[in-house]
């Protein structure tokens, strides 16, 4: 963690006390109900690659690497207006993991939670991503458990593919919040697949920038 980190945090959170945001007993900000987005993107679009994609039809992502996020906390307040012109935006998606100390887990899930409530304290529409690190985590995640739609990057995650530990991490995600859909950026494998059929919460997957880009728009398999 970077000294600056620290101070934008407590500017963060400075500012959305100031706006009437309540703080749950963990320290992270909570969401009302109608900051989360209720209608299904038709595309889902990284940051650094959203002037491909038509706004109105689209849900911005951060899942890029963390030194293209950085900056955004930053510039924060200087780029909502660019997230206004878009139909909904995933919540930050700061690298958590759980090889990383439990604290900086702790704190770079706040960070994306603090990030992500003052988009929604500016009127922007958030899908919950599910970023998490180990089991003494998961429960950060709970002021998303309102949110009919949650969102979870495959593409280009290596730390992403469903091994035995990351499956018990995902099915006890699935059971704390029960969204109405899952929405995937990237393709599944076969196994993923198989156990996303077996929790029984529907669905949809969103080429990610690169199959999209080569099938000139398509959306289609």
């Amino acid at each position: 963690m970077k000294n600056i980190d620290f101070i934008v945090a407590e500017k963060l959170t400075e500012k959305l006390k100031c706006r009437g945001v309540a703080f749950n007993d963990d320290g992270f900000p909570v969401f009302s109900m109608n900051s989360f987005a209720d209608e299904e993107p038709s595309f889902i679009c990284p940051w650094q690659h959203r002037n491909y994609y038509q706004p109105l039809d689209t849900a911005l992502s951060f899942f890029m690497p963390d030194n293209l996020i950085y900056p955004r906390f930053e510039k924060i307040a200087d780029e909502v207006d660019e997230f206004r012109k878009f139909k909904s935006v995933i919540s930050m998606d700061l690298s958590v993991s759980r090889n990383m100390p439990l604290e900086v887990q702790k704190f770079n899930m706040l960070m994306n939670a603090l990030y992500t409530t003052y988009l929604a304290s500016e009127g922007i529409k958030i899908i919950p991503s599910l970023r998490c690190g180990d089991e003494k985590t998961i429960d950060y995640l709970l002021p998303y458990k309102d949110a009919p739609l949650v969102a979870l990057g495959l593409h280009g995650c290596k730390g992403m593919s469903f091994a035995d530990y990351d499956e018990f991490i995902f099915r006890c995600e699935m059971i704390i919040l029960q969204p109405r859909k899952l929405l995937l950026y990237g393709k599944p494998t076969k196994a993923e697949k198989e156990i996303l059929d077996d929790i029984g919460i529907p669905y949809r997957v969103y080429p990610d920038f690169q199959t999209l880009y080569k099938r000139g728009g398509s959306q289609d398999d």
